[in-house]
């Protein structure tokens, strides 16, 4: 039963965060494929809330950057993945401070799990929870309710700089 306990482990433990990536696009069916995991996580109250926008575009991956306080490797990467929740969603179940919590909690998990996935499959990926939600929201006209949490960089990491 725990034969591969330990394959398990080393998977897990061998990623590392990527911020240089080679210039090459992925594939639209990758991409599909990495968002349905994420919304495949668990969530508060089965609530269908967790919402993730795929960016490749050099506008928004410019107002990504500015709003992750000038990150360079947000515009390095080929793919953004802005993750969050529609608030609205989780209001109509939960109140007060359980709004917050479970819309940060469903985003990072959403998070995680496309993390895990896209380093099963060769693709490097970079964590930035640092973001300035006021930039974001505005330039990338968000609609009502939609809480960003964090920004995911996808992609093909360069030998030379894999895991900084």
């Amino acid at each position: 039963m725990w034969d591969n306990l330990y394959d398990v482990r080393d998977k897990f433990c061998s990623r590392k965060s990527v911020r240089n990536y080679l210039n090459v696009s992925l594939d639209q069916d990758v991409i599909k494929v990495l968002m349905e995991i994420g919304y495949s996580g668990p969530v508060s109250g089965g609530l269908r809330c967790v919402f993730i926008k795929e960016i490749s575009n050099s506008e928004e991956k410019y107002i990504c950057y500015k709003g992750t306080y000038y990150q360079k490797h947000v515009l390095r990467a080929p793919h953004i993945f802005l993750i969050g929740c529609n608030d609205s969603i989780i209001e109509e179940k939960y109140n007060g401070e359980f709004v917050n919590i479970f819309s940060c909690q469903n985003s990072v998990i959403a998070a995680q799990n496309i993390i895990i996935a896209a380093h099963e499959m060769g693709i490097g990926t970079c964590f930035v929870g640092a973001i300035r939600k006021d930039v974001i929201i505005d330039g990338l006209k968000l609609d009502k309710g939609y809480n960003p949490w964090c920004i995911l960089c996808l992609g093909i990491g360069r030998d030379d700089n894999i895991g900084i």
